[in-house]
């Protein structure tokens, strides 16, 4: 990859993007660089902070209202000309933290009439998509003394952070835009409209259903009255111009809509605009020839549990299938907070009248789902977080579900493909807890609870149900609310009966075949699973004791699969006591072969189903030698002897041929250091890592210096993490290293590094650290992650592969020692920029990776000598352009 020499200025800019945010500083609040600077630049820094609109742009950090960048001349040629770059063309935003105090952290903006008013709807619009930096760079005079000043901010997001010579000085939040709610003026009125009575009005029994979207809208469009905004966000102290450029109303609709009558006595939220009217609020209500004045109310929630309700005093008239409705303005803004049993008295009663409405639209045994319970709830929400959860909890909620159920379908209403909906996990946990023995059942029965209820009762008073586990109570709920919602509960309740007998009869230890042929019943209706407990019903006493054994003795050497390959399915397979009986045979003679062994539990659970399955892997002329080598390995640690196990499922006689001879030739010594590696490694909290590395031996059979190696890698490992953790105590910059230091020692530990190979990582870092934006990190790992971490491996073609020979080490010391000489840094901008990025080529892991050895000691040669030219050049300014040059010509080298 080609560079280009950067051209020397007397003053540097990088436009970049702007940023939002709260004013805050870091480090020891910038005060020793911001010293520094001239008087001046203080007064514009102290500016930059206060002010309430802001950019992100290094040079307006410092001040001034241009920065003439000069281009160098050249002998022979005219100079090029100065290209200013103003301070006011710069994209700015609104400082969060001073439109905080601005405002006293209120969503309600009141201007200097009591008749404006902003809501704040939401998140701010954030400033910078992606990432962003500038810079500025100056020579300034302080006291007499010249000294060069660079400032450096970077902004992601909202976050905007500066540096004035490498050190932080501040850190601010800045939105692009602030949206809005909406704005308006008391004396505005939406204009009269009329409306086809029936798109707005429909009737059901003593129900009607209002579809105000319309009027939503129209009440909607008064409160997006830019003016307004402008006049509310000026009494803040912001100029018009700013209004209007960093502030704009949401065009989304916000708050909801209801109706009130004008003494305030009935009111109704609507949800999305709908507004469903009962018998008993016909106040509310317009009929044929007789007006209605009524408010209609907006809801907006403004924080701290808090809900405003703009009231617009309107009246309605009916007349030719025709409603007019006519604003008759503003009368109040009135802020309320709605209590738990206002909240719970709202939801029930929109439950009723969701309901009733749903009933008297729709035939009997045609629903497929309920009234949704985000329908009834929602508008009744409360700000108060533990007032709400009371307002959801399982009882209040199973209150509105029979009320909201009720007028839909009932006990034999031939109710068919019936949908709980967003209710399902509310009758869930009612339906198991009601099955528990110690419980009285459902607190609410009617509509669908009562068909619940029916299933409740048929499961409980089964003979001996009570020794039924949780699981199994869970599995009967399952099946019950399955019949219920294909409307089969009347011809399902007879098998659910003798479930809930089966599991009293047998007990505990066939609760697993109860719960599969329960899960038939929910997947495929009654006639499987009234076959399966029929079977069970009917088992001997003798089948059932035979069916207990084999299943302890299963569990006694660790074969969990035959519970879900046998036992769970013994009522569907029909399985019978001579086969049952065979199994059993066979475990007990696999259980008095481990007697000679000692093999942890969890290896016997490895080695159970691949000698004991129907598809085992371990034949019984092999299995004497499997366990020996496993008791082997399981000195070491059991994991090992596990992978070990494993082995003969991928059926490679070589491979596992090669593993145990390993084995075998291990000595006491070896086990002991593989026991102790891992012990330590867990300690460390690196059990994980160190049980992968522990099962590569199987494939990479290490002999037992290699063994003692993983030790020492640990120890290494430990000590670079501590000696991370140290240098971070000393940078304020290093504060989130943890993830990446964890990332390169467990990289150390899984790939063996020696001591030498992580000192040698110094030079690395210096190199990746002469970027200006990671000069401060004091951390190694975060040094390297300017160079991209993943570099730092002993894989293949990464800095430390061994088929490379260590070339790379030495080339980082030269390399790192000709950063270090170049001081002032940013008299050496350019070369620095040139060894990094040369070191570290963006679309290679690795300088001169595909070179042979001869070819790559060539180009370092000649790298050496370009580098020599280089520090010769002194100040000499074409000469060190030339160098320059030069410098990325040499890295640029390629290979035969």
């Amino acid at each position: 990859m080609s560079r280009s020499s950067a051209a020397t200025v007397v003053a540097l800019t990088v436009l970049g993007l702007a940023f939002t945010g709260c004013s805050s500083s870091g480090g020891d609040g910038g005060g020793s660089a911001v010293q520094k600077l001239s008087p001046e630049q203080q007064k514009a820094f102290e500016t930059w902070v206060a002010s309430p609109v802001k950019s992100c742009q290094a040079m307006e950090v410092v001040g001034g209202a241009s920065v003439q960048i000069e281009m160098p001349s050249f002998p022979g040629m005219p100079a090029a000309p100065s290209r200013p770059s103003s301070r006011d063309a710069v994209e700015k935003g609104i400082d969060l933290d001073v439109y905080k105090q601005k405002t006293g952290g209120s969503l309600w903006l009141s201007g200097s009439r009591q008749d404006l008013a902003v809501i704040d709807a939401g998140e701010p619009e954030p400033f910078t998509q992606g990432q962003a930096t500038s810079r500025f760079s100056q020579s300034i005079e302080v006291n007499g003394s010249k000294q060069s000043v660079e400032v450096v901010t970077e902004s992601s997001g909202y976050d905007c952070s500066v540096q004035i010579n490498g050190q932080n000085v501040a850190k601010v939040r800045i939105a692009k835009k602030i949206r809005l709610a909406g704005a308006g003026k008391t004396g505005a009125a939406f204009q009269a409209l009329e409306l086809s009575e029936s798109n707005v009005i429909e009737r059901a029994g003593s129900y009607a259903n209002l579809n105000l979207a319309s009027v939503n809208q129209a009440v909607l469009s008064q409160y997006k009255d830019m003016a307004a905004a402008v006049e509310a966000i000026r009494a803040l102290g912001y100029s018009e111009d700013q209004a209007r450029s960093y502030f704009e109303i949401s065009p989304r609709a916000a708050g909801g809509l209801g109706l009130r009558s004008l003494d305030g006595q009935t009111e109704v939220l609507g949800f999305g605009g709908e507004v469903v009217l009962t018998a008993g609020q016909d106040e509310l209500m317009p009929k044929a020839g007789v007006d209605r004045e009524v408010y209609i109310q907006w809801q907006l929630a403004t924080g701290r549990g808090e809900t405003r309700l703009i009231l617009r005093r309107v009246r309605m008239s009916l007349s030719g299938g025709k409603l007019s409705v006519a604003d008759l303005g503003q009368d109040a803004v009135q802020t309320e907070v709605m209590d738990a049993a206002r909240g719970l008295s709202c939801a029930e009663n929109r439950s009723d009248i969701l309901a009733g409405l749903a009933g008297a639209r729709l035939q009997a045994g045609r629903i497929t789902r309920t009234i949704s319970k985000a329908s009834v709830v929602q508008p009744c929400v409360l700000k108060d977080e533990k007032l709400n959860e009371r307002l959801q909890n399982t009882t209040n909620v199973l209150r509105l579900y029979d009320v909201a159920s009720r007028h839909v379908a009932g006990p034999g209403r031939g109710v068919r493909d019936f949908d709980f909906g967003d209710w399902t996990d509310d009758i869930t946990s009612a339906t198991t807890a009601a099955l528990d023995p110690v419980t009285a059942g459902l607190s609410y029965a009617g509509g669908h609870l009562a068909l619940v209820e029916m299933g409740v009762q048929a499961v409980r008073q089964a003979a001996g149900y009570s020794s039924a586990d949780a699981n199994l109570r869970s599995a009967f709920t399952s099946a019950i609310l399955a019949t219920v919602s294909r409307g089969a509960i009347e011809a399902d309740r007879d098998v659910l009966t003798l479930a809930a007998s089966v599991a009293g009869r047998l007990g505990a230890d066939f609760n697993a075949p109860i719960r599969y042929s329960l899960l038939r019943l929910e997947l495929g209706g009654g006639g499987d699973a009234r076959q399966h407990f029929q079977f069970a019903q009917a088992v001997s006493a003798s089948y059932i004791q035979v069916a207990k054994e084999t299943l302890a003795e299963a569990l006694s050497v660790g074969y969990s699969d035959y519970v879900t390959e046998v036992h769970r399915r013994l009522f569907e397979l029909r399985t019978p006591e001579s086969e049952l009986i065979t199994r059993a045979d066979k475990i007990r003679k696999f259980k008095a072969a481990l007697q000679k062994y000692a093999i942890s539990a969890k290896v016997r659970s490895a080695l159970a189903p691949r000698v004991l399955g129907d598809r085992a892997t371990i034949q019984a002329g092999a299995l004497d030698e499997a366990m020996r080598v496993a008791s082997i390995l399981n000195e070491a640690t059991e994991d090992l002897a596990t992978e070990f196990v494993l082995l003969y499922d991928h059926g490679d006689a070589q491979v596992i041929d090669l593993a145990r001879a390993w084995a075998l030739g291990l000595s006491k010594a070896d086990l002991a250091e593989i026991r102790s590696y891992v012990a330590e490694a867990t300690a460390a909290g690196l059990s994980e890592l160190a049980s992968e590395n522990v099962s590569e031996m199987l494939m990479s059979r290490p002999n037992s210096s290699q063994i003692r190696a993983y030790r020492e890698s640990l120890k290494v490992s430990q000590s670079f993490l501590s000696a991370e953790a140290a240098r971070a105590q000393s940078s304020q910059r290093d504060s989130f290293y943890e993830s990446k230091a964890k990332e390169l020692s467990n990289r150390i530990l899984r790939e063996g590094w020696s001591a030498a190979e992580v000192s040698a990582l110094e030079p690395f870092a210096t190199i990746a650290a002469s970027d200006t934006f990671c000069a401060d990190y004091k951390t190694l790992s975060l040094r390297l992650d300017c160079a991209r971490l993943d570099r730092f491996s002993k894989g293949k073609g990464k800095v430390f592969d061994p088929a490379f020979g260590g070339r790379y080490i030495p080339l980082a010391q030269i390399l790192a020692r000709a950063v270090a000489a170049m001081v002032p840094a940013t008299n050496h901008t350019t070369a620095r920029r040139e060894i990094k990025d040369g070191f570290y080529p963006t679309f290679d892991d690795i300088l001169w990776g595909r070179c042979a050895d001869d070819q790559f000691q060539a180009n370092r040669q000649k790298l050496e000598t370009v580098l020599a030219k280089y520090q010769k050049a002194g100040s000499d300014f074409f000469k060190k352009t030339e160098a320059e040059r030069e410098l990325s010509a040499a890295f640029d080298l390629t290979c035969r």
